[in-house]
């Protein structure tokens, strides 16, 4: 799962600087955090790690959460 969470990082932060407006930048939100978004469904499976790395897991996918979030932030503002 680690390694799906660091492709995600460098996946979403590359397709939130691509997002060249604002219905590209929702796109992107909607792909990685909706409900049937990619992190929403690893949030999701959590229920499958096992209990000894689920604590670490679901800290590592919560920041990726907030960070994700603040770079699609960031770039509604850039766009404007």
């Amino acid at each position: 799962m680690k390694e799906t969470i660091d492709r995600l990082r460098s996946e979403g932060s590359e397709r939130i600087k691509a997002a060249g407006n604002q219905s590209d930048v929702e796109a992107v939100r909607v792909a990685l955090l909706g409900r049937k978004g990619e992190i929403t469904s690893l949030l999701r499976g959590l229920k499958d790690v096992d209990e000894a790395e689920r604590p670490a897991m679901g800290a590592e996918l919560n920041r990726l959460k907030v960070d994700l979030t603040a770079l699609l932030d960031a770039r509604q503002v850039e766009i404007g």
